[in-house]
């Protein structure tokens, strides 16, 4: 679904949203005073709304993650599920649904 509302709003803010997706969480956005960030941006820019910034977060979960699976084993898709174990993304209690 994401895919389709990414297109949807490039129809009418060709920049407001990467290319190929909605939110792309593989990116280099560092953290900055969001106090400091411009209100609005295309989404090759980090601004201060809330669904911009918090691809700093995200980006910094897909590296940790990724990190966490380099080092396994086994990297298939069980490696990849004892990963996001691991960096306590499939605690109890966390949806990612």
């Amino acid at each position: 679904m994401a895919e389709q509302l990414g297109w949807a709003i490039r129809q009418g803010h060709p920049n407001a949203v990467d290319p190929d997706c909605l939110r792309n969480l593989s990116n280099s956005f560092f953290f900055r005073d969001p106090v400091q960030l411009p209100p609005n941006g295309p989404a090759s820019t980090l601004s201060s709304k809330p669904h911009s910034f918090s691809r700093v977060f995200s980006g910094a979960f897909l590296k940790i993650v990724a990190g966490i699976f380099r080092q396994q084993d086994l990297q298939d898709q069980a490696g990849l599920a004892l990963s996001a174990e691991i960096a306590g993304l499939s605690s109890p209690g966390f949806r990612g649904d």
